[in-house]
């Protein structure tokens, strides 16, 4: 019995992997993360490494049990934490990216008079015991009652009342200086300035907007987790 688990467990990771290896050769994953600047020069490719990260929640493991402590993967623990850690990777690019062309698949099966929405959430992201973050701040949470010291993760979603595809997401501090909490130890000044996290500092209209105009025709929803 233990052998017919083991084989079924076998196979429908060969399944999983499968759907994985279609599904990033048909929104060609590889290119979108090229133009978004992940991209290496030296060691694993970027695709081998971003697959073996995305296949995690479909087969039921986490990053330490799928990442650092598999020894059957062809590369090791630091080569995905250094993809992960990478500065001047625009990762939100990239979402926005991969969600207008996932967009494009979705809108072509629902039909016109079907509604479609843009949903807006800002929930509080917990990083009390973090010590080691930048501009953290205390935050109200509605669900709990109480101050919180992290950021408001803001997420953009599309959705068809169905199906939910994230569009674009950051994470927000405060702009009262009372509500700032002990920043890392880390000067701002020391961050180069090709870096994604710098050339977002300065306070501009956000694009996104006139992107998402230009390829969507929705009606934006408020979303609220109170």
């Amino acid at each position: 019995m233990d052998h017919t688990c083991i084989a079924s467990q076998s196979q429908a990771h060969i399944h999983v992997q499968s759907k994985i290896d279609d599904f990033f050769g048909r929104f060609k994953i590889a290119t979108l993360m090229h133009r978004c600047g992940v991209r290496k020069h030296h060691g694993h490719s970027v695709r081998s490494l971003t697959k073996a990260i995305f296949t995690l929640p479909f087969v039921g493991k986490n990053f330490f049990r799928g990442i650092v402590l598999n020894n059957d993967l062809p590369f090791g623990k630091d080569a995905a934490y250094q993809l992960l850690k990478g500065e001047t990777y625009n990762w939100r690019r990239l979402l926005l990216s991969l969600g207008r062309r996932l967009f494009g698949v979705f809108n072509r099966l629902n039909s016109e008079e079907r509604e479609s929405v843009l949903i807006i959430d800002d929930s509080p992201y917990d990083r009390s015991r973090s010590k080691w973050v930048k501009l953290p701040a205390n935050v109200w949470d509605h669900n709990s009652g109480r101050f919180l010291k992290g950021y408001r993760s803001l997420t953009i979603c599309w959705s068809d009342t169905t199906s939910c595809l994230p569009m674009d997401y950051v994470l927000l501090s405060s702009a009262d200086a009372k509500n700032a909490c002990a920043t890392i130890k880390m000067p701002l000044t020391s961050v180069a300035a090709h870096t994604s996290d710098v050339k977002r500092q300065p306070r501009k209209p956000p694009r996104i907007w006139k992107t998402w105009s230009s390829g969507f025709s929705l009606r934006a929803s408020r979303h609220s987790t109170c």
